[in-house]
């Protein structure tokens, strides 16, 4: 009886340790809601580039990416400006750096908003691999939402990986699937986090198992 009630007391010790370290932790993206601008100033549009966001889409004459700022709440969850995708092909993406790395058990989430404004394209938000701590460019996607088609209105998506090998270094990606050539695809509000096991609460679960294999040879 007394090995039970400890069993039962080291269990509920283990899952309060636990759960302090299950709270979520935000990872910056950096102008993740798109209503900054290179300069501070805030122009309509800015075409083939998104501040503190690079791409895979080369430069040219038209509209290929960029940020748009029509104002008056038009962007998701009442925010005015969002990034664009216009006049590109197919798997076009805009990419950032999370400065951030795996710990073996972490969960890592992004999540954020797409319109597709065509009938006919798709676009998704991506949690990848980066080839750097810093900079560097992504190298292989670890999670993806579901793919963004209807137009119209603003969709939610979310995604999210478990870790199981330490340091790899994370980014996100914002990717055009699909779609003609002139059709439109929009993201926002992107956010990025994490929920990482705690040393500490590792080091009480191993306390808790030695303790109670001890008690239980005294036995």
């Amino acid at each position: 009886m007394r090995i039970t009630s400890l069993a039962v007391a080291v269990g509920a010790l283990v899952v309060a340790g636990l759960a302090q370290s299950s709270q979520a932790a935000v990872i910056p993206v950096a102008n993740g809601n798109f209503e900054s601008w290179n300069g501070g100033a805030m122009p309509v549009t800015t075409t083939s580039e998104v501040y503190q966001w690079s791409s895979n889409t080369g430069n040219n004459s038209d509209y290929s990416w960029g940020q748009q700022n029509p104002g008056a709440g038009t962007g998701a969850e009442g925010t005015n400006s969002y990034a664009f995708f216009w006049h590109t092909g197919n798997n076009q993406f805009m990419y950032q750096n999370l400065v951030t790395d795996t710990v073996v058990g972490g969960v890592y989430t992004v999540s954020g908003y797409v319109k597709a404004a065509d009938p006919g394209t798709g676009g998704s938000i991506r949690l990848v691999e980066f080839s750097a701590a810093s900079g560097g460019t992504p190298i292989s996607t670890l999670a993806l939402t579901s793919e963004v088609t209807n137009g119209l209105q603003w969709n939610f998506v979310t995604t999210s990986y478990t870790a199981t090998t330490a340091g790899i270094h994370l980014g996100v990606e914002l990717f055009r699937n699909n779609g003609s050539q002139d059709n439109n695809l929009f993201f926002d509000q992107i956010t990025a986090s994490a929920v990482v096991p705690e040393p500490a609460s590792l080091s009480l679960l191993g306390m808790a198992v030695t303790g109670l294999a001890m008690r239980r040879r005294r036995a």
